[in-house]
């Protein structure tokens, strides 16, 4: 399996298919087109607005992601389809806070550049020779508002666990950060165990990671689990840009987008179709401001052929780092769920996975009344597991995902190893990266990188805000929003 992969990510690296879409604008006719049609959309029909409504489509609902022929699905159905019910479930326990999903995933890293900035198409598998169509293991973490923590561990049944018992290895940290090693024993009924997480262990850091290690017992490999995804509320976010400005306003929402909408109630894409801007936006090549995408992040190529790892394309509007803006900031609204193109291709609607080379991403809900589908994965966040132990089936990096509520934020950083792997090409120009000097891909391990995702079930647009750092984010320096 190790050898299989090493060539695929050799084969991606070798590739560059970086074909810049970012001044592609709609006709006259399709844009008057979609702004009359975009009037039915109202911010009173999403079907997603808060944990007592979560209702993600799932392997047995009458739309899963990827469509019904589960044959059909490709990694990335299979990931949203299981993640999808522990978030549906989890949300309906009672006293709920938060809901958090990790999955063991093998990453696929490419240097396929689409946008022509630090960000390169990726995809997942679960494993050389694992046909299942289900996850081996799902950690759910609940997060009750008493402050009490517990983790539920769910194996497929297709994992055999033998003596139904598995080992499960943490670290506490006390105040001056030193670590202790604690090792716990669980049994296992029904092809699920329980923990409840003691109150000094932490997730989720912007950092570092922070894993746990699942061992069933009689095997001599370790499944990697860990709760990383940074989340910010807005107010946080706009505290540490400071007085950065879009546009010469706050770049939350500089366009007031979304206290229009609820003025009015009209959908967010349809404000902003409607919108005048001014000379800071980037236009396209019709001489108007939205950009389109017929695809975001939505496909990595093996062997010089296409494979789709998501559906659906969407509208850009964008100022650029520079004059007009501290940082460059976009809003996307991406297209409505298609589930006739999921049963096609076999994946969800909704951006692929990709690879943070630009210092920091961070997807902001500041336009929606709904919470949206978001993941996060790092890459080998660990070198090896403990007691000399394998990852099962090569699973090294991890895969988390959480609904992202309005008013928050998650924060993605380029990772210690796609960072320095593109240093050569920030040395040409820190505005104007020469991305063809990049060594991205060259490190075969994986290790040292990050990534996210969002896929999208609302039958109607979803749009967000993004952020793109100029330094990549600490605790330290404002999460790189006021560097110098």
């Amino acid at each position: 399996m190790k050898k299989i992969f090493f060539y695929l990510a050799i084969l991606f690296a070798q590739f560059s298919y970086a074909c810049p879409v970012g001044k592609v604008g709609l006709s006259a006719d399709a844009l008057k087109n979609l702004k009359r049609s975009s009037t039915k959309w109202t911010k009173a029909k999403r079907t997603i607005s808060n944990e007592s409504s979560v209702d993600l489509p799932t392997a047995q609902s009458e739309q899963p992601w990827g469509g019904k022929d589960t044959k059909n699905w490709r990694p990335e159905a299979i990931l949203a389809n299981a993640a999808s019910l522990w978030l549906n479930q989890g949300w309906k326990s009672p006293d709920i806070a938060d809901v958090l999903v990790s999955v063991p995933v093998k990453m696929i890293f490419t240097n396929e550049r689409v946008y022509g900035d630090g960000q390169t198409n990726a995809s997942l598998h679960f494993g050389d020779g694992w046909k299942t169509n289900h996850p081996q293991l799902i950690a759910t973490l609940l997060k009750f508002k008493s402050g009490s923590r517990k983790v539920i561990f769910s194996f497929s049944t297709s994992v055999k666990i033998g003596t139904a018992k598995f080992k499960l290895t943490y670290f506490r940290e006390d105040p001056s950060g030193n670590s202790t090693r604690k090792d716990e024993t669980f049994e296992i009924k029904n092809q699920q165990a329980e923990w409840n997480v003691p109150t000094d262990t932490r997730f989720g850091d912007l950092e570092k990671s922070r894993l746990i290690w699942i061992r069933p017992q009689g095997w001599d490999s370790s499944f990697p689990i860990d709760f990383r995804m940074d989340i910010r509320t807005n107010k946080t976010l706009v505290g540490n840009a400071g007085n950065a400005r879009t546009a010469g306003r706050n770049p939350m929402d500089p366009l007031a987008v979304f206290s229009e909408s609820k003025k009015t109630g009209q959908h967010a894409q349809t404000i902003l179709l409607n919108s005048a801007f001014g000379p800071e936006w980037v236009k396209n090549d019709k001489g108007t401001n939205e950009l389109r995408n017929e695809s975001i992040h939505g496909e990595i190529h093996v062997d010089g052929k296409e494979v789709k790892t998501g559906v659906g394309g969407g509208l850009t509007w964008l100022v650029d780092r520079g004059a007009g803006s501290t940082f460059k900031n976009l809003y996307t609204c991406f297209d409505p769920r298609n589930f006739n193109e999921e049963s096609k291709m076999g994946v969800p609607s909704g951006g692929g996975w990709h690879e943070i080379g630009d210092a920091a991403e961070t997807i902001i809900n500041d336009l929606e009344i709904g919470a949206v589908p978001v993941g996060f994965a790092t890459g080998l966040p660990w070198a090896t597991p403990p007691d000399q132990t394998k990852f099962p089936w090569g699973l090294s990096d991890v895969v988390t995902l959480r609904l992202l509520m309005p008013g928050e934020a998650v924060v993605t950083p380029a990772g210690d190893r796609t960072w320095e792997e593109d240093r050569p090409a920030r040395e040409v120009s820190e505005f104007h990266p020469d991305w063809s000097k990049s060594k991205r891909g060259t490190d075969q391990s994986g290790g040292g990188r990050n990534y996210h995702w969002f896929f999208f079930p609302t039958n109607e647009p979803t749009c967000t805000q993004e952020w793109v750092h100029h330094c990549r984010p600490t605790e330290a320096n404002n999460l790189g929003l006021k560097c110098p």
